[in-house]
């Protein structure tokens, strides 16, 4: 699934934009088709008598982060990366502060399985993040949940003792 993402990602901006859905859908899986040496790019055009658009090569991938583990009521911050090529990382929530309130099930860490490496399987952590951290002054108090692989989150430091930072107690009922 990853591979197939980031053979989206990888389309030529224009021909992105100007593609429909399925077309994008198309314009990856003739890609991985290709890459794959299951199809030839001169077979594609054959049968469509001109240019068929592929995406563009594939980048350079990583491996996730040593192992590390979290706990439900961890306050942990998100790593602010920015990489290239495939990553799951939501851009919004580089850098900020959540507490882990359920873990998910192991997966292929998807900047490696994107990039067709040998990707190790890690979890995932529900982080639950105070709206008002991730956009300031432009939204209502509410918690907001996301999906966030272990290699992407570190331990948060802890604040000072003279001043309350957390701002992690729940909502106050309304």
């Amino acid at each position: 699934m990853d591979e197939f993402r980031y053979a989206i990602e990888r389309m030529a901006p224009r021909h992105y934009m100007a593609a429909p859905y399925y077309e994008r859908h198309l314009t990856a899986v003739a890609t991985l088709l290709v890459e794959k040496d299951i199809v030839t790019c001169e077979e594609l055009q054959a049968l469509v008598r001109g240019v068929f658009p592929l995406s563009g090569p594939i980048g350079p991938g990583r491996l996730p982060s040593p192992p590390q583990s979290f706990a439900i009521g961890d306050k942990v911050r998100v790593k602010n990366e920015f990489v290239p090529g495939h990553v799951r990382m939501p851009a919004y929530i580089r850098g900020k502060t959540g507490v882990v309130v359920g873990v998910s099930p192991l997966y292929p860490f998807p900047d490696a399985s994107g990039h067709a490496m040998q990707a190790p399987m890690e979890p995932t952590y529900d982080v639950r993040f105070r709206s008002r951290d991730l956009w300031p002054d432009s939204c209502d108090d509410a918690l907001n949940h996301v999906g966030v692989f272990q290699s992407y989150l570190e331990k948060a430091k802890r604040p000072e003792a003279s001043r309350n930072v957390s701002g992690f107690s729940e909502l106050p009922a309304r």
